[in-house]
C-alpha cells in the first residue's frame, strides 16, 4: 500500500473509535461504516454492525476519564479490518476518505484528528508539529580544524 492509502487509513480507524459514543455516532459515523464494511451485502452490513455497536458500548461503559485511553485501544483493530477491507477492494478508499471528511467536519473541536506525516530522506532533516511552534536555528559548520 502507498503511504497515501496508509494514512488514509490511519486515519479512517481513528476517525472511527473517536466518534463512537458521541452524538455523530448513531446518524452518520455508525451507518457509514456499516455501509462500508458491509460494501452492499446484508451479512457483512450485519456483521460489521455488531462490532460498530461493541465498538460504541466498550467507549460508553469506561469512565469519561478513560474513553480516551479506551478509544486508543480500538483504534489497531479497527485499522486491521480498514486494510483487509482496502486489500480486498481498492475502489472503498474513495468512500472511506469521503466518509472521514464528513465525519471530521461534524465532529467536536476537542474530537477532531489531526494525522501528520513527515519523511526525511537522503540526509535530510525534517521538524513537525500541530497546534504549536517549532524555532530552529542551525549552527553553521565549524571552520575550526
Amino acid at each position: 500500500m502507498t503511504p497515501d492509502i496508509q494514512a488514509v487509513l490511519a486515519v479512517g480507524a481513528t476517525t472511527l473509535v473517536t466518534a463512537a459514543a458521541t452524538d455523530v455516532w448513531n446518524g452518520l459515523a455508525r451507518p457509514g461504516f456499516i455501509r462500508l464494511f458491509g460494501r452492499g451485502r446484508a451479512d457483512q452490513e450485519a456483521k460489521a454492525a455488531r462490532r460498530l455497536d461493541a465498538l460504541a458500548a466498550t467507549v460508553e461503559q469506561a469512565p469519561a476519564d478513560k474513553q480516551v485511553e479506551v478509544r486508543a485501544q480500538q483504534q489497531p483493530q479497527w485499522l486491521t479490518r480498514l486494510q483487509d477491507l482496502v486489500e480486498d477492494d481498492p475502489t472503498v478508499i474513495d468512500d472511506l476518505r469521503a466518509l472521514v471528511t464528513e465525519l471530521t467536519a461534524r465532529l467536536p473541536a476537542e474530537q477532531k484528528v489531526q494525522i501528520q506525516n513527515i519523511v526525511a530522506r537522503d540526509h535530510g532533516v525534517a521538524f513537525g508539529v500541530q497546534n504549536g511552534n517549532i524555532i530552529y536555528h542551525e549552527a553553521s559548520p565549524s571552520t575550526e580544524a
